[in-house]
């Protein structure tokens, strides 16, 4: 009978160096088949779209300035809704504002009362109220401005997305700024910036404080937009709702991915079979690539574990993926691919982390390490195919309908490919990389030790089902039926005398010696403490 051990040895060795090359070529196969098929093939399924899946500040401010849309079509419908600035709605801003018009009141009541002239913010010069005292000249007349305009704040969609009145916005003393009529006229509705930009006669010192206060007064104003937008019920909705939503759909885009492949490989198992497809029967070929569709159906039904734990981690990270490109939204727009490149990102660290900190297979330290390598680089890989796809979109081949998309995909898919092989064959026979893998496997971390226990427990079963398999199994059957026998006549003694008269029957039965045959009677043989042990054999 063969010992299990050298069953193992004779089983899964690889011999030479070209058995060696082929399986890992044949696991790079099906590492960027799986990628090319997910990333280019599937994302069709996830509609990547241009800022994200979620209203930001930012992004509303962009709307129609060109292909930027709203998320939410409630967002939609309360800009869509917001009556256009006109005299009344000046008009009413103006009056209604309680801290603009008692700032107001309380510098005129001052300049009055002292005569003191009220400094100009945005030129250093003194400017006053005409009143009870004559002596202020009409070009140093006194006005309040709205650094920020209410024309803006009113129209500002990021405010409307935030749901705060514009009115509250405006009256704030952050907003405010003392100027001479004259100035204050002809900056209207305009923003400082473009005020400055249009008038290069303005000094230098005035046109720096100008712009020192409008950036005072915007910070403030971004600030209550974004910690009252970002903290709100509806942005949370919004966000958990998107990003589960993508979860979701990433999740069924790894398992479609892991389908298809195994899908592939047996298929491609199937066409292998034959010397020349040229010279094969058409009908042949359907045939077998029925059956291998058939097989690769089969294996994932088998496997589906797998399957589940692609969809958990795709979901995962598509779940990351969503919440990280809405946080990038908040500052800038992402484009379509850029969003797609998040995506992937996420896959490969949920994929990385999970065999760093998880370690499902059980790998050494360095033998993580080294596969975590991998996994980042094939997602870098799909990145950089990515933006090669993107790049080829700008150009006048992408223009051109159906056939751009094609050309694009094949591209990006072929860059991938070819990057993804290169990095992973360097990777495996790079001689300072298996030089620090194995340094890197010297660390001993606690899952370390327990599997080297493991591993010495599993030695020593090995070793031992290998000497029972040398072990006379129908004899060690009838011994075991013996002893058995034994066992029970022991048990049902009930007495002295009969514990006596049942072991010299098994004594005499097994043919073994009875080493109290020296002794008087059994009991005496028993109260020798210096009497030899039974022997049965």
């Amino acid at each position: 009978m063969t010992a299990f051990v050298s069953q193992i040895n004779d089983n899964f060795g690889l011999s030479g160096t070209d058995s060696l090359h082929k399986s890992l070529f044949e696991q790079y196969e099906k590492t960027i088949v799986n990628s090319l098929i997910t990333a280019f093939g599937l994302d069709i399924f996830i509609n990547d779209r241009l800022g994200g899946d979620v209203d930001t500040i930012h992004n509303v401010r962009q709307v129609g300035k060109g292909e930027m849309t709203y998320k939410n079509v409630q967002n939609r419908e309360a800009w869509q809704n917001n009556p256009a600035y006109s005299r009344g709605v000046h008009d009413s801003l103006h009056r209604d504002a309680m801290n603009f018009n008692k700032t107001k009141h309380d510098a005129r009541e001052k300049f009055q009362a002292t005569g003191d002239m009220i400094k100009d913010d945005y030129t250093g010069g003194n400017v006053g109220f005409f009143g009870k005292s004559k002596s202020v000249d009409p070009g140093k007349k006194a006005e309040l401005d709205h650094i920020i305009s209410t024309k803006e704040i009113h129209s500002d969609p990021g405010r409307i997305l935030a749901e705060l009145s514009a009115n509250e916005l405006a009256d704030v003393k952050s907003n405010f700024a003392f100027t001479n009529k004259s100035l204050n006229a002809s900056m209207q509705d305009k923003t400082k910036k473009e005020y400055v930009a249009q008038h290069p006669e303005l000094s230098e010192e005035t046109k720096a404080k100008i712009l020192a206060l409008d950036k005072r007064a915007r910070d403030a104003y971004e600030k209550k937009l974004a910690a009252t937008y970002y903290t709100s019920a509806k942005f949370r909705k919004d966000l958990l709702v998107s990003a589960g939503s993508v979860g979701v759909k990433m999740g069924i885009r790894q398992v479609m991915g892991l389908v298809f492949s195994e899908i592939w490989f047996a298929v491609k198992d199937e066409l292998d079979r034959f010397d020349s497809i040229m010279n094969t029967d058409i009908g042949e070929l359907l045939h077998a690539i029925g059956d291998g569709v058939k097989k690769g159906v089969e294996n994932c039904k088998r496997n589906y574990k797998a399957l589940l734990e692609k969809f958990k981690d795709g979901a995962l990270a598509g779940f990351l993926s969503s919440i990280t490109t809405t946080l990038a939204n908040i500052f800038f727009t992402t484009s379509k691919n850029v969003v797609r490149i998040i995506r992937q990102t996420w896959v490969s660290i949920v994929d990385a982390v999970k065999i760093l900190f998880i370690n499902p297979d059980h790998l050494l330290y360095g033998e993580r390490m080294l596969a975590a390598v991998k996994v980042v680089a094939t997602g870098a890989s799909i990145a950089v195919g990515v933006l090669v796809s993107e790049a080829l979109s700008k150009t006048a081949i992408g223009a051109f309908p159906v056939v751009g998309e094609i050309v694009q995909t094949f591209c990006g898919s072929f860059v991938t490919g070819i990057m993804s092989c290169t990095l992973l064959y360097f990777l495996d026979t790079n001689p300072m990389v298996h030089k620090a893998v194995e340094a890197l496997n010297m660390f001993k971390t606690g899952l370390t030790s327990y599997m080297e226990r493991l591993q010495d427990e599993v030695a020593f079963l090995e070793s031992y089902a290998a000497k029972l398999m040398n072990i006379d199994l129908d004899k060690f059957k009838e011994e075991t039926a013996c002893m058995n026998d034994m066992v029970q006549k022991l048990d049902v003694t009930m007495n002295d005398d009969s514990l006596i008269d049942s072991i010299k029957s098994i004594f005499k039965k097994m043919g073994w010696k009875p080493v109290y045959d020296n002794y008087d009677c059994f009991d005496d043989y028993m109260n020798d403490k210096n009497a030899p042990p039974l022997e049965f054999c």
